[in-house]
């Protein structure tokens, strides 16, 4: 027993010191401004930011004209990274945006596959995830899942129903 008050004095001597060393006055610290390097531009003004405004600009290009999601998505992937922070998060959700109005008609294509004689019995053998390689080569219901897997989109279940 001795060993044991021995061990809970030393952790509250060690809880102790601990808490009164990050309390201090404060008064030695203190936060200084980065001295200014001379005339700065305008961020508009800026190659990096030329860029980063053609870089969404061009997203929104894409998204506007794109007649399958992997085309605005191939775009994002290989350009996320050229961008500065501010910029990559417009293009999300310049990509968002455009998801959000995607979706509707891609479901409606999605449902509109599955009624076509075979497709709905095609699609349930895949099983899950889906294995393509069970669908033959020129059939238009592996396409339209290549197409859609290629835009990183996924297909989930709920209450049996894919979706």
């Amino acid at each position: 027993m001795n060993k044991s008050k021995a061990s809970i004095a030393l952790a509250v001597s060690l809880l102790a010191a601990a808490i009164s060393a990050g309390c201090g006055n404060g008064e030695g610290l203190t936060v200084k401004e980065p001295a200014a390097t001379g005339a700065s531009q305008p961020a508009s003004e800026t190659p990096a930011a030329d860029n980063n405004e053609e870089l969404l600009q061009k997203l929104q290009v894409i998204a506007s004209q794109a007649k399958n999601a992997k085309e605005v998505t191939a775009y994002l992937d290989s350009n996320i990274s050229e961008a500065d922070k501010a910029t990559a998060d417009r293009m999300f959700m310049a990509m968002e945006s455009f998801v959000e109005s995607f979706l509707p008609g891609l479901n409606a294509s999605f449902s509109a596959m599955l009624a076509k004689p075979g497709n709905a019995e095609t699609f349930r053998g895949l099983g899950y995830p889906p294995d393509l390689s069970k669908i033959p080569n020129d059939d238009p219901l592996k396409e339209w899942f290549a197409n859609q897997f290629a835009a990183k989109f996924m297909l989930d279940e709920h209450e049996g129903d894919p979706f």
